[in-house]
């Protein structure tokens, strides 16, 4: 019997020095641009503090590294410079990252709560904050710049488009019985512009009905022009043959918070 008692005793004192094994959350990866960056669910795990703190502190600063070159690369405003490739990353970054910034923040409120002692979680905390917002904005911000290098490229173009244009349609030395349009501009502003082979133009602009325009280096007559001709001329010519201009979007407008939206009749 006393034989029993000590083996008992044994084998509690062996289980009492079992140590509690943790289950690490399985390891997922995030690829953005030629990046990647481990993360995990690690607010699933009930007993935080007791996971090795290398592993973690270690994944949240990949993911901060990834962040400062995403946002570096993603970070001028709507009228700044971009290109095809920053607005393709800031699209990518919106579709990637929400999961994983998401479970990032969580595992990083989590450690701060319990008091975790990890080492170096500010700059996480701080790039998962600007991430997220980035996240956010990325939608509306991509849509704003995408409309601005359309409206770019369009205007890049027109110079080209005017002069072969003019080339194949002014290129004849007998005079006309009707002035010849060779080629028809709406910018952004909604500025509609008739331009003929004589060098005049007839402009019209919101709020106001077309008139006609002289070329500048036209010779005075004793018989002044008449400017129907010219406007009868622009009338006929095919809408859908005006080069028109991408529309830049318009900005969405952020409702305050606290005030009551008027009620629909």
């Amino acid at each position: 019997m006393k034989r029993l008692v000590v083996i008992s005793l044994g084998v509690l004192a062996v289980g009492g020095c079992v140590k509690r094994v943790i289950e690490v959350p399985p390891e997922a990866m995030v690829s953005l641009g030629r990046l990647q960056a481990p993360w995990r669910p690690w607010a699933q795990v009930d007993d935080l503090c007791a996971i090795d703190p290398k592993k973690f502190t270690e994944e949240q600063q990949a993911m901060t590294a990834l962040l400062v070159q995403w946002l570096g690369q993603t970070s001028a405003p709507a009228d700044g410079a971009w290109d095809d490739e920053h607005v393709a990353l800031l699209e990518e970054g919106v579709r990637v990252l929400p999961g994983p910034l998401q479970a990032q923040q969580a595992s990083l409120k989590k450690a701060a709560s319990a008091g975790c002692r990890f080492e170096g979680l500010g700059p996480a905390t701080e790039f998962n904050g600007q991430g997220l917002r980035r996240v956010e904005e990325g939608p509306e911000l991509a849509r704003q710049v995408k409309g601005r290098l359309a409206l770019a490229k369009w205007k890049e173009a027109r110079p080209a488009a005017q002069a072969n244009a003019k080339a194949a349609s002014c290129g004849t030395k007998m005079k006309p019985p009707a002035p010849i349009l060779y080629f028809a501009a709406e910018d952004e502003n909604a500025r509609l512009e008739w331009l003929f082979c004589d060098g005049s133009m007839v402009v019209a602009t919101p709020g106001n009905t077309p008139s006609w325009v002289a070329a500048p280096t036209a010779k005075k007559t004793k018989k002044e022009p008449d400017p129907k001709v010219w406007l009868d001329v622009a009338a006929k010519f095919p809408p859908g043959n005006v080069s028109r201009a991408p529309k830049l979007p318009k900005k969405k407008v952020q409702r305050e918070e606290n005030v009551l939206e008027p009620e629909e009749p």
